[in-house]
């Protein structure tokens, strides 16, 4: 007889996946439950300690479940309860599939049915004969009580329809080096593209929390490449997996999952920093070769983050930065034309870029290279407006007896520095937020320069561009979680399903 569960089709509400996690946390206290998958990927351990209802709780996400579309999905649950039920959960918090277990000793075994799943289905959709059906992507499977309806345990797990192999052009790099990652993507054994999805490779170390990244480019179909910068404070063996992301958020910037797949072995970085490049010259906005070379000394590089999103005319792009010791927080570009897929990338500098031959004017903060999509993109003709927002620490303004409304960014022209139309946002007891428009890339430095004490001979050259339409997207802080999170019931559950389902952006190696 057909489980009802198929059919029927709960919308819940976000309260409810929220309660759901809450109790993953309880699991040590009150049920000492787990869930197993028989196909699972390891993810970088990570340790939640989470403060609800007076209470503090702590838990850690060890590994997800990893399926493709075809596979029955495995399941098994330990130290539950006598009455059970499992619920598949969507991003939507749509519940397509359940199943009830009644006295039981705490312990049961099922599978999800692979005919539950069907490649061409998007989300959830009407199989034609009473039931639904589910398309590729990311699930959270929770376990429920049923003698009171409390969730007390989840875990996610992935179904996608690609096949993913992942290597390298070398097992040992040194820091500040570059390693190239090579990803190959297939559907039923041929090599195919992405479309408008991102592939992500992942370098993460288990036991310092580090980790960086770079987004791949196709060079053909179903074949990508990622030039990844290695930071200068790399060390050790690092993880590597790559992960297709689609352009839909989870939440805030958080994207959805499709596939994922990992390195087989470790990369090692280790040993001297590599001889330093002769710098290229920079054009005016120009991002480089594929957005990815700036020129730049690599000594002179402290550390790198890139993005890549698809750009459409007229339409705002919004590229969230979240690297401790980035000032940049957020660049929002609006473009003229229908660009496609186009990669920002920062370069935190320690000095001066090479790129210029002036020093800029004041106190100098933080010097950085913006580069936005390939050589000759990132100019006024391609560009039809853009936002930087950026901060600056006010412990520094405080030991440079500097005020809020001293601090501009400047960029470089090519020839000379200019000073950007910069304002003043908001700020808090660590930083004060400030945004500054632009309309070409190159070249960036935020400084403080004392209004009034500028000599009026000096000129103030300012860029000048129509107001921006900025996005709504929130500032975030890094992608490692923080300890001792303490927000109330709706703040609390964004946290949580940040958990449940945005984990694999810290995908590991893959267990048999």
């Amino acid at each position: 007889m057909k489980n009802p569960g198929n059919r029927e089709i709960r919308i819940v509400s976000k309260a409810l996946i929220i309660a759901s996690l809450i109790f993953i946390s309880l699991a040590a206290g009150a049920v000492a439950a787990s869930i197993t998958f028989d196909k699972s990927l390891d993810v970088p351990d990570r340790d939640f300690t989470v403060t609800y209802e007076g209470s503090t709780f702590s838990f850690r996400i060890a590994d997800i479940g990893d399926y493709k579309i075809g596979e029955d999905i495995g399941v098994t649950v330990t130290g539950g309860v006598s009455n059970m039920r499992l619920v598949l959960f969507t991003v939507d918090k749509i519940t397509p599939w359940f199943k009830s277990f009644y006295a039981t000793s705490g312990s049961i075994s099922t599978k999800i049915p692979a005919d539950r799943f069907d490649p061409n289905c998007s989300d959830v959709c009407d199989d034609g004969n009473g039931g639904y059906k589910m398309g590729p992507g990311i699930y959270a499977l929770v376990v429920q009580d049923r003698d009171n309806n409390k969730y007390f345990i989840a875990k996610p797990v992935v179904v996608s329809d690609y096949d993913m192999a992942v290597t390298t052009n070398t097992a040992q790099v040194s820091p500040k080096g570059t390693i190239k990652v090579s990803v190959n993507v297939f559907k039923n054994g041929n090599p195919v593209s992405v479309g408008s999805n991102n592939i992500k490779v992942e370098f993460v170390q288990d036991l310092t929390r580090t980790h960086f990244n770079s987004n791949a480019q196709a060079i053909a179909t179903g074949v990508y490449e990622a030039n990844v910068q290695v930071p200068a404070n790399a060390s050790g063996d690092y993880r590597l997996y790559a992960a297709i992301i689609t352009n839909r958020n989870i939440y805030q910037d958080y994207p959805e999952t499709i596939g994922a797949a990992s390195y087989s072995g470790t990369v090692t970085v280790s040993g001297a920093e590599p001889t330093p490049t002769p710098a290229a010259t920079y054009s005016e906005g120009g991002g480089g070769s594929g957005g990815d070379i700036s020129g730049e000394e690599f000594k002179n590089i402290e550390s790198v983050e890139r993005y890549e999103k698809y750009i459409s005319k007229n339409v705002p792009a919004s590229y969230v930065f979240r690297q401790q010791g980035n000032p940049i927080n957020e660049i929002i570009i609006t473009s003229n034309t229908n660009a496609g897929d186009i990669a920002v990338k920062t370069e935190i500098l320690s000095t001066q870029s090479s790129l210029t031959n002036s020093p800029p004017p004041g106190l100098v903060y933080k010097n950085i290279n913006i580069l936005v999509g390939t050589s000759g993109f990132a100019v006024p003709k391609n560009i039809k407006e853009a936002t930087i927002k950026f901060k600056v620490e006010n412990s520094w303004l405080d030991n440079n007896s500097l005020e809020n409304r001293d601090i501009t960014m400047d960029r470089w022209d090519g020839s000379k520095w200019i000073i950007l139309e910069t304002g003043e946002k908001t700020n808090d007891s660590t930083y004060t937020y400030y945004e500054a428009k632009t309309d070409s890339f190159s070249p960036f430095v935020i400084t403080g320069i004392k209004s009034v004490t500028m000599p009026a001979a000096t000129p103030e050259i300012v860029e000048t561009t129509s107001p921006v339409q900025t996005s709504t997207a929130t500032l975030t802080s890094t992608t490692t979680p923080a300890a001792g999170m303490t927000e109330k019931v709706g703040g609390f559950g964004k946290v949580l399903v940040i958990i449940a389902f945005s984990i694999v952006y810290a995908l590991g190696r893959k267990k048999n």
